[in-house]
């Protein structure tokens, strides 16, 4: 018997544990917050495919009209609007406080 959301679930934590986490060191460059946020996205992205499949789930076995539109790219679009926003405001400070 098929269970997807086994099978996506298995899927993105096999994904997630293949992720190589960034290093910011004492005295950082900009470009580490950069890849802080590459890393942040790319979370996302596994994360995002889970729930997806989690929502196409719910929608065939649900009675009623399922929006996909809540099941998509949900954990991305928050970290866009707040967490990458943040590392990218750590590494502007960076660059400002060298060209001072």
């Amino acid at each position: 018997m098929s269970h997807p959301i086994k099978s996506a679930h298995l899927d993105m934590v096999k994904t997630l544990s293949m992720l190589q986490p960034p290093r910011i060191f004492v005295n950082p460059d900009p470009e580490e917050f950069g890849a802080v946020n590459e890393y942040l996205i790319a979370i996302a992205r596994i994360v995002d495919e889970c729930l997806l499949a989690v929502g196409k789930d719910v929608k065939a076995n649900a009675s009623v009209n399922i929006n996909l539109g809540f099941f998509t790219d949900v954990l991305r679009n928050e970290l866009e609007g707040n967490a990458c926003f943040e590392v990218d405001r750590a590494a502007d400070e960076i660059r400002d406080e060298r060209a001072a």
